[in-house]
């Protein structure tokens, strides 16, 4: 298993491990010093990039719900007017999308 690491995403990663130990489900796996050092070092590298996400995921929801709360305070303070939605007639003979 010993190789050099080269990740360009999370998802590679996690799929050049399955494909490593993928194959060793009916033979059974042997590990060498320098196998579980990479191992490590690629989960380690994998679990970097998931905090990296993560932490884009929860900045993208903080400012959504930010965003939300603000827009329903502008609502209830009278600052901000919702306005009622008005179909309107399509312009082609078939009703569908121009």
């Amino acid at each position: 298993m010993a190789t050099t690491l080269q990740q360009a995403t999370l998802s590679d990663g996690l799929e050049a491990l399955i494909e490593k130990i993928e194959p060793t489900t009916r033979t059974g796996l042997v590990w060498t010093r320098a196998d579980v050092a990479v191992l490590l070092t690629g989960l380690r590298l994998m679990r970097d990039e998931a905090r990296h996400l993560e932490t884009i995921v929860d900045r993208a929801r903080w400012n959504d719900k930010a965003r939300r709360e603000a827009l329903e305070g502008g609502i209830a303070d009278g600052i901000v007017t919702v306005l009622p939605i008005v179909r309107r007639p399509s312009l082609s003979p078939e009703g569908g999308a121009a």
